[in-house]
């Protein structure tokens, strides 16, 4: 009799205790099912946002320009590459060329006959850096030959690039007696990256350098 008593004893306490902890344990699930909810809807949104800059960064035949919010009318501009050069696409076989004038050409593409000259993306950003690297050079380097010293930001600026690229990467590398041979092809090439890569941490470029 007295086991008995014991085990509805505990019985009632086991039943006491899963009525007292259950409160707390669904109030566990709805917070973790509140937690899962919210890293879902950031994975998505992180999703979401890597999606749209990859869009804007990767390779491909259209060059879109993001319109700001207040000006934003629906539509982006785009340059669409692939029709405005599609003249550089050619067929030394009939049909060798894809359907679909934004596939990028590849080299199998090649070897089965379709020459496809057109610029991508990547290509009319290293256009625009050649440009703006020689507007740059024409425009603030030192061409008063009847002064040595340099006068000006941009002229002192391109004079310590210069002297840089020859000092700790020509004759360091290459030597006193060889190394200003390389320098003028060393310059170009610098001078060629380093714009390409600047040109990628602005708004809506596309860093051609990382293809």
């Amino acid at each position: 009799m007295a086991t008995s008593k014991r085990l509805a004893k505990f019985a009632v306490g086991l039943l006491a205790l899963a009525l007292w902890a259950l409160p707390a344990w669904a109030h566990e699930e709805a917070v973790a099912a509140g937690h899962g909810a919210e890293a879902g809807e950031a994975h998505e949104e992180e999703h979401g946002v890597a999606e749209t800059i990859f869009h804007h960064v990767a390779n491909n035949s259209v060059y879109e320009l993001d319109v700001p919010p207040p000006f934003y009318t629906g539509h982006n501009l785009k340059l669409d590459l692939g029709k405005t050069f599609g003249f550089l696409r050619f067929e030394t076989k009939p049909g060798a060329c894809p359907a679909d004038v934004h596939e990028l050409g590849t080299f199998d593409h090649l070897f089965a006959g379709c020459v496809d000259l057109r610029p991508t993306k990547h290509l009319f950003m290293l256009w625009l850096a050649s440009a703006i690297l020689l507007l740059s050079v024409l425009g603030g380097s030192h061409r008063d030959k009847s002064k040595l010293v340099p006068h000006g930001t941009a002229a002192n600026l391109f004079e310590l690039l210069v002297l840089f690229v020859r000092d700790e990467i020509a004759i360091k590398n290459i030597g006193r007696e060889e190394g200003p041979r390389y320098t003028s092809f060393l310059l170009s090439a610098f001078f060629f990256i380093l714009f390409a890569n600047l040109l990628g941490l602005f708004p809506f470029m596309s860093t051609a350098t990382s293809n």
